[in-house]
């Protein structure tokens, strides 16, 4: 289209020019217009050409990625059919396990369901609690690891900053006279404030004061943040505790006779010492059974062997004596300060 109208605006032109000029410079302005318009032709087909191989080249990356295309759909689908393949097998066989899994807990059940009908309630109780036992034994002991853990590091922690934070003054620096004993005296302290204050107190004080306060800063305030976390697990951990005996309580109800204590009956055998917390056993211990005196003699002579092995006592003897020693002592001449062992 654009070549088609360049060239009517030539011949239009080409017109105009021959009605103006003479024939000579007619046909100078003729030659001069057909060698512009067989340029014209000949960037037109160098365009021409230069849009089929472009045109070819496009068709040909389009062919090339549909092939690719149609290679990834045929694998796809062969790795599908492939993992299709024992799919139903495998579904069968994990089915078969969840049914022969359904009935080894069916039965254990049952048979746990039987031996806690045939057992006393002393036992189902001791049942209960081996199994909280069970239960709670993993996270205890793996807490029970990390917080061993976690006092090892705070140890090493606390040996690195106590001396940084109350470090006392290099012996070079002491002098002689007051200023070695002012030296000496803060360094006893140092070491006593060292002994007696834990990791936050000497992170409070590094970050205080010091070269690296910044530093000192930073790290107090990630194990302050610990100490956070740690305060809170062990409040979480103290009232999962606590409703888990709470729930025991409700399930397993204490033990209790309905009909008054007989005379001669025996003790129970389990107590209840806490509202929330499950019967646990009895403990007594024997009565020993007194002998009788069987003469006056004999009384009189157990009696002085009594008062003779009564253990001491951490009361004064003044307190301690009867009337009759208080009236022999005040009739007895005061002894003087060399008998006493004072000079």
């Amino acid at each position: 289209d654009d070549s088609g109208r360049l060239v009517l605006q030539l011949a239009a032109q080409a017109d105009r020019t021959i009605g103006q000029k003479s024939d000579g410079a007619a046909e100078r302005a003729v030659a001069a217009l057909e060698r512009r318009l067989e340029e014209l032709r000949l960037e037109e087909g160098e365009r021409h050409r230069a849009a089929e191989v472009q045109r070819m080249r496009s068709e040909f990356e389009l062919e090339s990625l549909s092939a690719r295309a149609a290679e990834a759909e045929r694998g796809e689908a062969e790795a599908a059919m492939a993992a299709a393949g024992p799919l139903p097998a495998l579904q069968a066989q994990v089915a078969a396990e969840e049914r022969e899994l359904q009935e080894l807990e069916a039965r254990v059940a049952e048979r746990e369901q039987e031996v806690a009908s045939a057992a006393s309630q002393q036992e189902r109780q001791c049942r209960e609690w081996s199994r909280m036992l069970s239960e709670d034994r993993p996270e205890h002991v793996s807490l029970a690891i990390v917080e061993q853990g976690c006092d090892r590091w705070e140890q090493r922690l606390h040996e690195i900053v106590a001396p940084a934070a109350f470090g006392a003054s290099s012996s070079a620096s002491r002098g002689e006279g007051l200023g070695r004993l002012d030296a000496e005296l803060h360094e006893l302290g140092g070491r006593r404030r060292e002994k007696g204050a834990s990791c936050a107190e000497c992170l409070r004080k590094l970050s205080e004061e010091g070269p690296w306060r910044l530093v000192f800063g930073e790290v107090y305030e990630a194990y302050a943040l610990a100490e956070k976390l740690r305060k809170g697990n062990d409040e979480l951990a103290g009232e999962a505790v606590k409703l888990r005996w709470r729930r025991l309580g409700r399930a397993m109800p204490p033990v209790v006779d309905a009909a008054p204590p007989r005379a001669n009956a025996a003790p129970a055998a389990m107590v209840v010492t806490q509202p929330h917390l499950p019967p646990g056993p009895r403990f007594s211990a024997p009565v020993l059974a007194k002998g009788r005196a069987r003469s006056s003699s004999c009384a009189g002579s157990r009696r002085r062997r009594d008062d003779d092995e009564r253990p001491s006592t951490a009361m004064p003897t003044a307190v301690t004596t009867d009337r009759s020693d208080w009236e022999a002592g005040r009739r007895e001449t005061p002894k003087q300060p060399q008998d006493r062992g004072l000079a």
